[in-house]
């Protein structure tokens, strides 16, 4: 019915009874409340909740002690989300007991659930006690009384609500389910009604799935259950048998070569097997073969992971958040590659022996850097590699950042690659198989930094800190490991400064650069030596001790 309908209908009512009121057995007020009960129990019905509960609220206005408005304002309003005030309407519904559409049995049932989902489960089903002996009259409380008590471990009440409640509705679903999961002797009567007839009278398709699997008749069971309901991919896994002459062909059928298969299917028949040898039987069949594995990480229906699986060995994974970051991982006997794209930025880490990175490279649509690490001089341990096919997922940690690009400049040849109008532009030279020089160069075509490498190892590095086109500062390395380090800011061959690794840390000035040290600074057992030459001759006259860290 239309709203404008309605307040015509309600402006009629209105009309009426004042003109006949001297006569009218009831007041205006209760007829007002009882049409708009009446509209809130018919919207109440079809779903609509939001409109039942504000129909019921002006109900309650007219007439305020009405078990059935309280109760649908209570319900709808939970259901709605408009207002969450079920407990203390149902409670007043209870109190008022003034039905006329739905009753006290109900009422208690919609408390109890909701006590129920707020934890108070032993309050819940005291509520619902005094209607243990009505209960078969309603499948809804009953259920929500099974589950209070199987909550609280009362296993024989449950039963008992379950067993009253098939003998008034023998094809009720969650009753059948609580009988064969909790009653040995009913799944063995029932076993023989499957055997001896057609179930469909009796029993449902679930229930039937947890007969198969407890029952010592499972060859017959299933035969049954595949001619009646079908070979569809379900069927097959909820009718798993625990005898291990029939689970072998089962798994051999479900996870055959190169199967790609959901996460939560294997789990699930993980968990269907209680048989530890059954268990043991299906990792094996798994660990035979090629497969695909789907995970869904959130939950939120859709696969947002793909591991690839060759021999019970993970040989690559991709992540794919549907939003700004992806990643990818890939083995090749030893070496791993692991690319993460986000934000419009790509890095790629390939280890040589995970987790020891050799090289990385970061790029974007107008740029590209690549580090070339000395090996091993960096590790990245962010890939977390299943130990379990069925219990682990692949995956890499989060929040993962490049590592600090002097960290990765200190121990790597670095390669500058710019997008130029004209096309791609690389400033990166090999000069020969055992020994290769990498130039570097700056946005005016300057270039400010020469590597060199021997045999894939950092032996020098020359740097331009002035951008003057003459290189005026030299790093020397060692199996990797900086030496030297030397400054000639006027590039006339004769460095100014002079830092030693060799042997400790040492500092060396070169005043007159006469090629002869005119002070120095040594530092040994936390103690800082400063040296002098006052003749800058190199004989040290002066000596000073300072205590304390380089500076």
């Amino acid at each position: 019915m239309n709203k404008r309908l309605f307040l015509l209908m309600v402006i009629f009512y209105l009309f009426s009874f004042s003109m006949i009121s001297a006569v009218a057995d009831k007041a205006p007020d209760d007829l007002l409340a009882g049409i708009y009960l009446e509209h809130a129990v018919e919207l109440f019905g079809s779903g609509n909740y939001e409109e039942a509960y504000s129909l019921a609220d002006i109900s309650l206005m007219f007439f305020n002690t009405s078990s059935d408005a309280l109760f649908i304002r209570g319900v709808s309003g939970r259901m709605s989300g408009v207002k969450d005030s079920s407990a203390s309407d149902l409670s007043n519904a209870i109190i008022a007991d003034k039905w006329k559409y739905f009753n006290e049995m109900t009422a208690r049932a919609y408390l109890s659930k909701y006590m129920y989902q707020t934890g108070d489960i032993e309050s819940a089903y005291i509520n619902l006690l005094p209607f243990s002996n009505d209960l078969p009259n309603s499948s809804f409380s009953t259920e929500i009384f099974i589950r209070l008590a199987l909550g609280l471990g009362k296993i024989v009440e449950a039963l008992e609500a379950a067993e009253n409640l098939l003998e008034a509705a023998p094809y009720d679903r969650y009753p059948q389910l609580i009988m064969a999961v909790y009653d040995h002797e009913w799944r063995l009567k029932a076993e023989k009604i499957l055997i001896s007839g057609d179930p469909s009278d009796y029993f449902s398709k679930d229930v039937v799935q947890l007969i198969i699997r407890d029952s010592s008749k499972c060859g017959f069971l299933v035969d049954y259950y595949k001619n009646r309901w079908g070979e569809d991919r379900f069927y097959r896994i909820s009718t798993i048998c625990n005898r291990t002459d029939m689970l072998g062909k089962l798994l051999e059928e479900l996870y055959p070569e190169n199967s790609v298969v959901d996460h939560k299917e294997l789990i699930r028949v993980y968990n269907l097997l209680s048989d530890e040898k059954n268990k043991q039987l299906f990792l094996k069949q798994l660990g035979l073969i090629k497969l695909t594995i789907n995970y869904d990480i959130d939950n939120n229906g859709f696969p947002d992971t793909e591991a690839l699986y060759n021999m019970g060995n993970l040989i690559s994974f991709s992540f794919n958040s549907n939003q700004n970051t992806n990643y990818a991982v890939e083995w090749k006997e030893s070496s791993v590659r692991l690319e993460i794209k986000e934000m419009g930025k790509t890095i790629t880490f390939s280890y040589k022996s995970y987790p020891n990175l050799i090289h990385v490279t970061v790029s974007d649509d107008k740029s590209q850097i690549e580090y070339q690490l000395v090996p091993y001089s960096l590790s990245l341990d962010i890939i977390k590699i299943p130990l379990d096919i069925i219990k682990d997922v692949p995956s890499i940690l989060d929040n993962i950042s490049l590592p600090d690009s002097s960290v990765l400049t200190a121990a790597s040849a670095e390669k500058s690659v710019n997008n130029f109008d004209k096309g791609l532009e690389s400033k990166y030279v090999w000069m020969g198989a055992d020994e290769s020089i990498e130039n570097i160069f700056n946005s005016d075509g300057v270039r400010v930094i020469e590597r060199h490498f021997m045999n894939s190892v950092l032996i020098t590095v020359f740097r331009d800190l002035d951008s003057d086109g003459v290189f005026d500062t030299t790093y020397k390395y060692k199996d990797g490991l900086l030496q030297t380090v030397l400054f000639d800011v006027n590039n006339n061959g004769i460095p100014e400064y002079i830092e030693d690794y060799k042997n400790g840390f040492v500092r060396n000035w070169d005043f007159n650069e006469d090629g002869l040290v005119d002070s120095r600074e040594r530092y040994e057992n936390g103690i800082i030596y400063k040296e002098l030459s006052t003749e800058l001759n190199g004989d040290f006259d002066t000596i000073f001790e300072i205590n304390g860290d380089i500076k």
